[in-house]
């Protein structure tokens, strides 16, 4: 698998919230870590995101953690 253009592949953490009624709800971690990117980033860098407009690689999924392809535009810290 390798990300195209100017867009970074990370594997993001499924966090497990809980809600007032008792229920849980599965929500994604705002940091990820780099797999594969062509610009700047490193694989392995942990970073910061805009979680909105990422795409989800579904054939990569698993319990604890999901893959996600984002604009590097979209990352805004590099920890």
């Amino acid at each position: 698998m390798k990300a195209l253009g100017d867009r970074v592949l990370l594997q993001v953490a499924i966090i497990k919230r809980k809600m007032e009624d008792g229920t849980e709800k599965d929500d994604i971690a705002r940091e990820g870590v780099v797999l594969q990117s062509a610009g700047e980033l490193k694989k392995g860098d942990v970073v910061y995101y805009n979680p909105f407009g990422c795409v989800e690689i579904e054939t990569k999924r698993t319990k604890k953690a999901l893959v996600l392809c984002v604009d590097l535009e979209d990352i805004y810290v590099v920890l």
